[in-house]
């Protein structure tokens, strides 16, 4: 079994490969995954998902 974290992280990562990393991106990011803008930085930051990471986590 995969841990929550993991699978969150991936799909968070996943949305922000496919979307960008604009302000606007992250905002419909948050509306896709139906967590709030705020929740979604508080992951970013959680996880430090900077742009770079993005491309080696998938």
């Amino acid at each position: 079994m995969v841990p929550l974290d993991k699978v969150e992280k991936k799909a968070i990562a996943s949305a922000m490969k496919k979307y960008g990393i604009s302000y606007e991106s992250k905002r419909i990011i948050a509306k896709k995954l139906g967590i709030s803008l705020a929740t979604l930085y508080n992951k970013i930051n959680k996880y430090n998902l900077e742009e770079e990471e993005i491309n080696n986590e998938l």
